[in-house]
Parts: C-alpha cells; structure tokens; sequence
C-alpha cells in the first residue's frame, strides 16, 4: 500500500502509510481503513506546519508478514527535512469497524514522536499533528 505525502518535494507534516502482510479479507480491510484515514489526515494537513514531520506506517499481520512485536516505535529519521517514520502494529482481526482503532494508534504514534522529538531539542509539542489528529 501507499502513503500520501505533500505535492511537491516537501514530506506532509503528518502522512499515512500502510505495509499490508496479506491479501486475505482481514489484512485487506486494516489497509482499506488506513488509506481512507490518510486521505482524511491530507485534508486537513493543509496549511498545517511542525518541526518534524512525521510518516506513520502501519504494519498489517497477513499471510505473508508475521509481525514479531506490537505497539508504536520510532523508525527512520531524514534529518534534512525532519522527517521522522513511526511503524505502528495493528491486530491480525480487524474490529467491525477498524478506523478507532487506527486513530488510536495514531494518537499512540504521535506522542511517541513527540517524545522522540523532545528527547532530541527539536520541540516540546508537536501541536500541528496533534490538531490534525484533533479533526479526525
């Protein structure tokens, strides 16, 4: 699966992305639901801005990815454009309807980078991702 990231060279101060692990129902529905969650966090991006950016990526379990941990971490930052990933694990059994969950991982995700980013001087508060995440 894709992310959406910012139209120009630029990344988005907050994108979505999804590594599904299966072409069964469930991995099928987690990704569905995480593309639809990216299209509604590039909406309200606009105009947004942060000192870090932040690409979370969540890991779908399938029948051809296992996952071998669960949670939220912090994965590869691009110090030229403060552009931190953060991987985020979901269930192998999506609820009835998976979006709380994926926006709860988000939230997850974002205090993890903000900690991250506090840990490094880059900022206390990420504010423009926590009032995208606020609008969802």
């Amino acid at each position: 699966m894709g992310q959406t990231e910012a139209s120009d060279d630029k990344p988005a101060v907050l994108s979505i992305g999804a590594v599904v692990g299966g072409t069964t129902p469930a991995p099928r529905a987690w990704g569905d639901a995480a593309m639809a969650l990216a299209r509604d966090v590039a909406e309200l991006r606009v105009g947004i801005e942060s000192p870090l950016n932040i690409n979370v990526v969540f890991h779908v379990p399938g029948e051809l990815l296992s996952l071998d941990w669960e949670g939220v971490r912090t994965g590869t930052y691009r110090r030229r454009d403060n552009h931190l990933m953060v991987q985020a694990t979901v269930p192998p059994s999506p609820p009835k309807d998976p979006r709380p969950y994926l926006v709860e991982r988000l939230r997850e995700a974002i205090e993890e980078a903000e900690r991250w980013a506090t840990r490094r001087g880059i900022a206390q508060q990420l504010t423009g991702p926590r009032s995208i995440l606020s609008g969802l």
